[in-house]
């Protein structure tokens, strides 16, 4: 079995991995091992769930749009191409962006990754990518404008 990942729990450990079929009974048989449970593909629906739960009744009433907030995130990158992350005029509405798996001295001299800027990120001067699209969808419910899935409602309204 290869253990990715293991989850100290209330309820004891979790153990997070893949095994083949034919090691399945083996491990079964192994002592401390509670149950095993199978991995259920999900597929991110926020556009419906914020739906379900009345969330942009709040956003309305409160008025709130998020203006002036500035959100730092850690993971995976960012597509810097989306809409959600861009404004009126096409520009980034990204900051600053410190890819830490890149070569470089990284930003304040801590002597790893690469920082982009927004004028680099303008420019095309950002070599940055989300490596698995999750750091996109992490931002983009924290920042995104509505853009790139607002359903036709202008930005600041999405939620």
């Amino acid at each position: 079995m290869n253990v990715q990942t293991i989850i100290e729990g209330p309820q004891g450990n979790v153990a997070v991995g893949e095994i083949t079929i034919a090691n399945l009974n083996n491990l079964k048989k192994q002592v401390g091992i509670m149950g095993i449970e199978f991995s259920r593909m999900s597929k991110p629906l926020l556009n419906e769930s914020a739906i379900k739960v009345y969330s942009y009744i709040g956003r309305q009433k409160s008025g709130y749009t998020g203006n002036g907030v500035i959100i730092g995130i850690v993971d995976t990158g960012i597509d810097l191409t989306n809409p959600d992350f861009l404004d009126t005029l096409g520009n980034t509405r990204v900051i600053s962006i410190w890819d830490q798996t890149e070569a470089g001295s990284g930003p304040f001299d801590f002597g790893y990754g690469t920082e982009c800027t927004s004028v680099q990120i303008n420019n095309g001067d950002c070599s940055q990518t989300d490596t698995s699209g999750h750091g996109s969808h992490v931002a983009g419910i924290a920042t995104g404008n509505g853009k790139a899935t607002g359903n036709g409602l202008t930005d600041s309204v999405y939620v």
